[in-house]
């Protein structure tokens, strides 16, 4: 977010309830998990590092035309693509990327809702603006793309915000002049600090469109659902967010947030001490619940869209020594997700060890996968099941038993990479073997050649940089003259 300079004055949200309790909207709300939250945040914000094109990477700082900037975008394309939505980008200068996943309503698929937060930074860290809005962004993606709704949904994570509301002013030039059908936009900013513990939020509307509506909706949300927070309603409200794009054209949007105008404003804003460990994380969680109550009311909630869940099969298979379990489903719309159980042996009973999202649809077999990379070799492991419905009900797969056998050829990821100076790529060998190590640049030419006779079991091989200038990389492994493992790598010096 911005520096905020406009003046404004308060109204009340109207007292007057247009909406009524709904079961399955206190379904979705119930589902909002405060571990994935986290999770987004933490990555988002560099306290974790994640896969970004095959490699590690620590995003530390999003700042425009920055590398973490770079890596934030594909790291959020990649989550929107998981959740089964189409993900568009859109670049509006040599540098700038808004990223949109895009969810298409049953009854009006022209007309849309935007939910949106912006996800560069100014600073390193900068969990709460805006990973935090973003985070809120990503798990309303995760829960409402397997419902069916009226209207549609695009979730937008808009760049440049701190450099002027650059992506957003962009976008929404573009829907004005096109005559896109935007229904409403809701900005999610700033979305984690409340150091008094009092569950104040700002609302920031506007006379223009149905603005106002949306907000009162948002109270009225927040009083039928329990959501135990306090929203204040400014209007006309702050202009310093990307809703504000919209309000120059016309079109009804609202901004929501921690209360930075009620004696509550983030001290650690737009410094590097901006960090999850200053959350709030259950009024972060509330926040979050109010979002995704907020837009699964406003877009219309298709509620006769459950079918029941029927198990096709459920196999396992393994692949260089990890169990894969595979499942398959016939056409469903009600699946909240799987539990994946292990038998344990130590307790005679099973135990929970992952859970897998359901993606519902109504016009195909819908597959799963999971890894369990938790086994040892020469080990027998019992599996099964727990699909769990939407209104709690659930059913049991049948149960699986496999074998690993004692080794199989296994290549673990390397560590460290990115890496200046070695890394270390452990392998897990079934015989004794004569292995090699070819380097290649980008080029294809081989900038390394080395040849191990490796015995059975684990071992190692190390990578040494003393002659790899700075630059990306290729690792191919060859066990007996066959191809195993080809994998990038990034040398820093």
């Amino acid at each position: 977010m911005q520096i905020k300079l406009t003046l404004v004055f308060i109204l009340l949200a109207s007292t007057i309830c247009s909406q009524s309790f709904n079961k399955a909207i206190e379904t979705v709300i119930s589902q909002t998990n405060l571990d994935s939250l986290v999770s987004y945040v933490r990555i988002l914000s560099g306290e974790d590092s994640v896969y970004v094109d095959g490699m590690g990477y620590l995003i530390l700082n999003r700042k425009y035309n920055k590398p973490g900037n770079e890596a934030a975008a594909i790291y959020i394309k990649n989550k929107l693509e998981n959740f089964g939505l189409q993900v568009n980008e859109q670049p509006f200068n040599s540098a700038g990327v808004n990223i949109i996943g895009i969810q298409e309503g049953t009854t009006f698929p022209n007309k849309y809702f935007i939910v949106c937060a912006h996800y560069d930074a100014v600073a390193n860290y900068c969990a709460d603006d805006d990973a935090s809005g973003v985070a809120a962004v990503l798990e309303t993606a995760r829960l409402l793309s397997n419902y069916k709704l009226d209207y549609s949904i695009h979730y937008i994570l808009w760049d440049e915000e701190e450099q002027g509301l650059l992506g957003s002013d962009y976008y929404a030039q573009n829907a004005e002049r096109n005559g896109v059908e935007i229904e409403g936009v809701l900005n999610l900013e700033m979305f984690g600090y409340d150091a008094d513990n009092d569950g104040v939020i700002d609302v920031h509307s506007k006379n223009i469109a149905n603005s106002d509506q949306m907000a009162s909706t948002l109270a009225n949300i927040n009083s039928i659902y329990n959501l135990q927070l306090d929203p204040t309603i400014f209007s006309p409200g702050e202009t310093s967010s990307d809703h504000s794009s919209f309000w120059r054209k016309g079109y009804g949007a609202i901004c929501f947030g921690e209360a930075y105008w009620a004696d509550d404003f983030n001290p650690y804003y737009h410094t590097s001490s901006d960090r999850i460990n200053k959350f709030n994380l259950t009024y972060f969680h509330k926040l979050s619940k109010l979002t995704i109550g907020l837009v699964t009311e406003l877009t219309g909630l298709i509620e006769d869209n459950s079918l029941p869940v029927t198990f096709v099969n459920f196999y396992s298979e393994t692949k260089n020594n990890i169990i894969v379990l595979r499942w398959q489903t016939q056409t469903e719309l009600n699946n909240a997700g799987f539990e994946i159980q292990r038998f344990d042996n130590l307790n005679k009973n099973f135990i929970k060890i992952a859970f897998v999202d359901g993606k519902g649809n109504s016009n195909s077999k819908q597959d799963y996968t999971y890894i369990d990379s938790e086994t040892k070799p020469g080990r027998q492991y019992n599996y099964r099941l727990k699909q769990i419905d939407y209104d709690g009900s659930y059913t049991f797969s049948n149960i699986i038993s496999i074998s690993l056998s004692e080794y199989d050829i296994t290549v673990l990821p390397n560590y460290p990479n990115p890496f200046n100076s070695f890394t270390t790529i452990p392998i897990i060998l079934s015989e004794n073997s004569k292995v090699a190590l070819k380097i290649y640049d980008t080029a294809g030419r081989i900038a390394q050649n080395n040849f191990y006779f490796l015995n059975k079991g684990k071992q190692k091989i190390i990578v040494k940089a003393d002659n790899l200038t700075s630059g990306i990389y290729y690792s191919c492994i060859m066990i007996n003259n066959e191809i195993v493992d080809l994998n990038k790598m990034m040398v820093i010096k």
